[in-house]
């Protein structure tokens, strides 16, 4: 199974759910990001920025993971 992601504008948006409903094998699988959740992030965000050595390097830290 493939997987796209769309970006619609506002306007356009109910047209293309009606559209890609009526051809019957289209899933539509809305979700919604919480603020507590966008805060989060937003706070971890600021807290990296203010301390850039807390950025660890993917290829050393890929080395640690141990994957059967």
């Amino acid at each position: 199974m493939k997987q796209i992601t769309l970006n619609i504008p506002e306007g356009k948006f109910q047209f293309f759910l009606e559209l890609i409903t009526s051809l019957g094998f289209v899933k539509i699988q809305d979700f919604e990001i919480s603020d507590s959740q966008k805060e989060a992030v937003r706070a971890r965000t600021k807290k990296t920025e203010a301390d850039l050595d807390r950025i660890l390097d993917w290829d050393e830290v890929e080395n640690k993971f141990n994957v059967d």
